[in-house]
């Protein structure tokens, strides 16, 4: 696994951050992670900017994160929940692209039924 140096910590951000929305605009991925990308730039000081790459399932977005260097500048802004199922529902999805990834953080938590 790859560390970054002392420096490379310290400096971090220095350039512009990429988040990839692997959806279309407008839908509730799109706005969260819009709202998630200007809220980073607040915080870090440093231009975060929002990416929709959309198509197959989110997979176009988070193939395009796991071939980007693992430098922290390229984040992946998508529900968690269904990614690891995709290879196993789509047949011609490999897991490599999940096994790239790694996870960040959990920005929020969906509740698919309310009583």
């Amino acid at each position: 696994m790859h560390r970054p140096s002392n420096s490379a910590i310290k400096n971090y951000p220095d350039k512009p951050i990429r988040l990839v929305i692997p959806y279309p605009p407008g839908g509730a991925t799109d706005v969260i992670g819009r709202i998630m990308a200007q809220e980073l730039s607040k915080s870090l000081n440093q231009q975060v900017v929002p990416d929709n790459r959309g198509g197959d399932s989110g997979n176009i977005g988070a193939d395009m994160v796991a071939k980007s260097p693992a430098d922290g500048y390229t984040l992946l802004m998508g529900p968690s929940p269904h990614m690891p199922l995709t290879p196993i529902l789509i047949k011609t999805r490999s897991s490599t692209t999940l096994k790239k990834i790694s996870h960040l953080l959990m920005w929020w938590e969906s509740c698919l039924s309310c009583l």
